[in-house]
């Protein structure tokens, strides 16, 4: 829905929120000199490059893992989807991970909800954030600024 948003936004009488200037804005709050955000989630994120097109404007370059991890992380999903994910789930994290700290990223986003699913779960050494958490934060704080007023 987020690669739709003007086009949503614009027929709907409700807040829609922006799930990538919810990513910027947490980046520029929390992490103010990321210049490059390592991406954890599906090809076709990628494909369409759904990030990447709202964050080149803020400096912020957008990276996945290499092709062979990227397809580890595709196997992934798939595993959640099907509720299928094995014992490996955490390493298959990590080694993405460790081959986006290798492309010099400086955070990492869990950009699908797939890989949400797998519970709280960090990177050896970098940070990183997970969009739905991001996105769920976004929606109480509309909901609470509506009820307010």
């Amino acid at each position: 829905a987020h690669y739709y948003y003007d086009e949503i936004a614009a027929q709907v009488d409700v807040p829609f929120i922006n799930l990538i200037e919810v990513v910027a804005e947490a980046l520029s709050r929390d992490y103010p000199r990321a210049r490059r955000l390592g991406l954890l989630g599906s090809t076709a994120i990628q494909s369409i490059d759904l990030y990447g097109s709202g964050l080149v404007g803020r400096g912020i370059a957008t990276v996945f893992p290499s092709p062979p991890r990227q397809a580890e992380v595709m196997d992934l999903i798939r595993a959640v989807k099907a509720n299928a994910a094995g014992e490996d789930a955490r390493a298959i994290v990590d080694q993405a991970g460790d081959d986006l700290a290798a492309q010099g990223v400086a955070v990492v986003l869990v950009a699908c909800t797939e890989l949400s699913a797998l519970g709280e779960s960090g990177h050896r050494s970098l940070p990183l954030i997970d969009a739905a958490d991001l996105l769920a934060a976004a929606v109480v704080d509309v909901a609470r600024a509506g009820a307010a007023s």
